[in-house]
């Protein structure tokens, strides 16, 4: 029981973190768009930064994906368990214990290494978007001292026209 739950908060985990990368995703390219302006171009660093940013969110949603797809696990068999209500019921208590204690041991076997690799997936998809992050915030700062050394365009000179007679 407690290898099936540990497997079903992976999975259920997984679906989670697959939703939050989606949404940085989204509010990333949302923010900047807003915040830049729709005739703003990223270029350089910023540029980089945003797409490797992107680029960890993506990774982070397939390995959200690959963490909760479900992996083959085996399970006693129905033949099995009818045989040790049919046939086996008048076995000792401690043969009872014994094929029951085998069955899980059967199940936990199976299923194990199946959640450690899907635990790796999660965990991975679980640290790319602190990358993400990371690179967001570098990008956002590259944006910001770029514009803030840009010159500032000087006003430009307006002439006033009178109609009439200039004294």
């Amino acid at each position: 029981a407690a290898e099936h739950a540990r497997r079903d908060s992976v999975n259920e985990r997984s679906s989670k973190t697959l939703t939050s990368a989606g949404a940085l995703v989204t509010l990333t390219l949302a923010v900047f768009a807003v915040l830049l302006g729709k005739d703003f171009t990223l270029s350089g660093w910023a540029k980089t930064f945003v797409v490797a940013a992107l680029a960890c969110l993506l990774v982070s949603a397939i390995c959200s994906v690959v963490a909760g797809f479900p992996w083959r696990m085996t399970r006693t068999k129905y033949a099995t368990l009818e045989a040790m209500l049919r046939k086996r019921w008048g076995d000792t208590e401690v043969t009872a214990r014994g094929a029951t204690a085998f069955a899980n041991l059967q199940a936990i076997k199976s299923l194990r290494p199946g959640t450690d690799k899907k635990f790796k997936f999660l965990l991975a998809a679980g640290i790319l978007p602190i990358f993400a992050i990371a690179s967001l915030v570098a990008a956002t700062i590259c944006v910001a001292s770029a514009q803030s050394k840009s010159p500032t365009a000087a006003p430009t000179p307006q002439t006033q026209t009178t109609k009439g007679n200039i004294p």
